[in-house]
């Protein structure tokens, strides 16, 4: 029979870390092993003890994103987004010099996530947040008059049931395996969970239990105020929103296509010796975080490295029942401070915004 001597560990598995099978057979000399994933063939040969070596990563990372880290979710109380979750089934057939067939089915399901080498901690693998720092407890901050929502994974249907233990106030929500995004709000007034179960100003200690298993949410919930709101995709697979400064420096960067020489003419018929065949604008924004502490310094550092990233163009409480309410912004290449000696700190960030239209030749 075929013997695995190792495969990834703790699931959900990250798509964007390896996930390395090794195998081989105990009855017999493996001579040829064939991986067949999603109708793909894969051929692979033993090493010289007879071991085979395949890494699911590529595999995964096609699979689970060809939306290109595209976020195209309507908002509503709960919905299962299909593009943040694979469940990849393999079959592993391994032919032995003997002409026996041996063959095995394995699973796998895949988080559109990357993990760090520092990072060790796991949260439970039937139910976890997908919020940086999430174990059995998470922290995140939402701006009232904004959309906002939080990912949570579970590997089977289930009912989750959230209580407020700062209001005493709980609801059921329906989980759907995969991922399910929470909206909080889509920032129009009594939208989202909010609407059946109120958040107060300040902290919000949400007690979430599905029958023995439980988490727990500190939702800080901040008063609403103008500003600039970015939603990125972060590294745990769930979407992340942090509400800039409205105070902001715009900048225009320009720059001229090509010039053509025009100096043909006597100089009392002449207006200029040269053309320009038009001009490409890039405009960018640059604004402040306001003060962080730890975890949401933490988790607004992610916007550097995120692979999509989002401003809401609509204003405080408008909500978002659109796809253009939000437009694909990105964070310029460059060093970025990330620390300070003080408890809370302020981070400086830059957008750079979609490429102006010009008028050219």
């Amino acid at each position: 029979m075929i013997v695995l001597t190792d495969q990834p560990q703790n699931p959900p598995y990250n798509a964007f870390n390896n996930s390395v099978l090794k195998y081989g057979s105990d009855a017999g000399t493996p001579v040829i092993s064939n991986v067949t994933i999603s109708g793909n063939r894969f051929d692979l040969f033993p090493d010289a003890t007879g071991e085979f070596y395949f890494n699911l990563k590529r595999i995964a990372q096609v699979l689970i994103n060809p939306d290109h880290f595209t976020d195209a979710k309507l908002p509503a109380t709960i919905l299962n987004d299909a593009s943040l979750y694979l469940d990849l089934e393999a079959v592993i057939d391994v032919q032995l010099s003997d002409g026996t067939l041996e063959t095995t089915t394995l699973n796998f399901p895949f988080l559109k996530s990357v993990k760090q080498l520092i990072r060790t901690k796991y949260a439970n693998s039937e139910l976890k947040l997908l919020i940086p720092g999430a174990t059995d407890t998470a922290s995140v901050t939402y701006f009232e008059g904004f959309p906002f929502d939080v990912s949570l994974y579970s590997d089977a249907g289930r009912t989750l049931t959230v209580t407020n233990k700062r209001t005493g106030g709980n609801t059921s929500l329906l989980l759907t395996k995969g991922v399910n995004r929470i909206f909080i709000s889509d920032g129009a007034d009594g939208s989202g969970l909010e609407s059946v179960l109120p958040m107060h100003l300040g902290v919000n200690e949400l007690e979430c239990t599905s029958g023995a298993l439980m988490f727990t949410l500190f939702l800080k919930k901040k008063a609403a105020d103008c500003g600039h709101l970015l939603k990125y995709f972060n590294q745990d697979g769930g979407w992340s929103y942090w509400l800039f400064g409205n105070l902001h420096v715009d900048n225009l960067k320009t720059a001229t296509r090509e010039v053509i020489n025009t100096d043909y003419e006597n100089n009392y018929n002449n207006t200029g010796n040269f053309k320009i065949t038009g001009k490409d604008a890039e405009t960018s924004k640059s604004f402040l975080s306001g003060p962080l502490d730890a975890t949401e310094k933490m988790q607004v550092l992610e916007l550097f490295t995120s692979p999509s990233v989002y401003l809401f163009t609509n204003e405080l409480s408008e909500g978002f029942n659109a796809i253009d309410n939000f437009i694909t912004v990105d964070t310029p290449s460059g060093n970025y401070k990330t620390g300070n000696k003080y408890a809370f700190e302020e981070l400086a960030a830059q957008i750079e915004m979609p490429k102006q239209y010009t008028q050219t030749l």
